[in-house]
């Protein structure tokens, strides 16, 4: 899903293990406070990171129900 889709996917808000971050032209998730992202990470392509990313006001922040 292109990342626009995932700014009205699910539940609004942060979810408890599991939140999705999209903007128009990006998209990425924390699961159990870990960053999954296909920038800001080590290596080449999509991987795992510990460093955060500024969201406030930039992303619109979604999670699956129960999660």
């Amino acid at each position: 899903m292109a990342s626009t889709g995932y700014m009205r996917w699910q539940q609004r808000g942060k979810g408890k293990w599991i939140t999705v971050y999209s903007n128009p032209s990006h998209a990425y998730m924390i699961v159990a406070g870990l960053r999954f992202d296909t920038s800001m990470t080590p290596g080449n392509g999509p991987g795992w990171s510990t460093s955060p990313r500024s969201t406030p006001g930039r992303f619109a922040a979604r999670h699956p129900g129960g999660f």
